[in-house]
């Protein structure tokens, strides 16, 4: 295991994070690209709003992330019901 100071704001950007960014980015330019010699709006529309969602996926990972880690680091037993659903 390596030793990371503490900074005060947490962990450092994981690998995994990193790969899943760039690999967003280039979804978000390569993928509209198939419309550019068609139309150029369409393309840059789409690209743009590929980008917009690129964020919204990486900002929900890191949420769940948090999420994640404040729910291992209570301790809560297993096999008990510690979320409440309501439906």
């Amino acid at each position: 295991m390596s030793f990371v100071p503490e900074t005060g704001w947490g962990s450092p950007v994981s690998i995994e994070y990193m790969n899943l960014a760039l690999a967003l980015v280039i979804y978000s330019v390569r993928y509209p690209a198939l419309f550019w010699s068609t139309n150029k709006c369409l393309g840059l529309i789409f690209s743009f709003q590929l980008l917009i969602n690129g964020l919204h996926t990486l900002i929900s990972f890191a949420g769940m992330s948090i999420l994640y880690k404040v729910d291992i680091k209570n301790g809560v037993p297993v096999g008990t019901s510690h979320i409440l659903l309501y439906v």
